[in-house]
């Protein structure tokens, strides 16, 4: 049961959705967005800070959800599942990765994935003794080379399905992270 907050945030990003369509991010208001959905700017400002706020929920609910569960076993299994959402919506990507500054939808997807690889190499290194700023130097080195490319990839038509921009990664990425992880364990 979608309780009546996430359904409000729901209606209120399918609307944001819509008017992308027809508007570049720079240059849609939240007035837009409410007159498009019904709402009231104050319904608005209850559940998000601003629209880049509402972007970022998005971007968590149809993205994040999918690869949050990353584990050390199979850290690549649920790509696929979160390219094909950004496939489905490139619309809505194309355009917010259009908005460059404060709060940015680049800024904001890099440094989740850092976050979710960190807490993977957290799992993989258990008790083991490596430095906690040679970790987040790993997560963030993956997390760059991976968000770029994404976002490259977005912002050139994503010229090949998701599956295959997937093993693509995959192959390039794979076991990097744990090799480097590994060399950076002290013994």
């Amino acid at each position: 049961m979608i309780i009546k907050t996430d359904h409000t945030k729901v209606i209120i990003s399918e609307s944001l959705k819509d008017v992308m369509k027809r508007k570049p991010l720079k240059l849609i208001s939240v007035q837009d967005i409410v007159d498009n959905c019904g709402y009231s700017r104050n319904t608005f400002y209850y559940h998000f800070i601003d629209k880049q706020d509402l972007t970022n929920w998005i971007y968590t609910n149809e993205v994040l959800r999918i690869i949050r569960p990353i584990t050390i076993d199979h850290p690549f299994d649920y790509w696929g599942e979160a390219l094909e959402a950004i496939y489905d919506n490139r619309t809505f990507y194309e355009n917010a990765l259009s908005f460059q500054g404060q709060n940015s939808f680049e800024d904001f997807s890099f440094n989740e994935l850092s976050d979710a690889l960190l807490s993977m190499i957290d799992q993989y290194v258990d008790h083991r003794p490596i430095e906690k700023t040679s970790r987040v130097f790993i997560a963030n080195f993956y997390s760059s080379g991976i968000s770029k490319m994404t976002i490259d990839w977005i912002n050139s038509g994503m010229y090949e399905f998701p599956e295959q921009f997937r093993q693509r990664l995959v192959n390039i990425v794979g076991e990097g992270i744990l090799t480097s992880v590994e060399k950076c364990i002290q013994k």
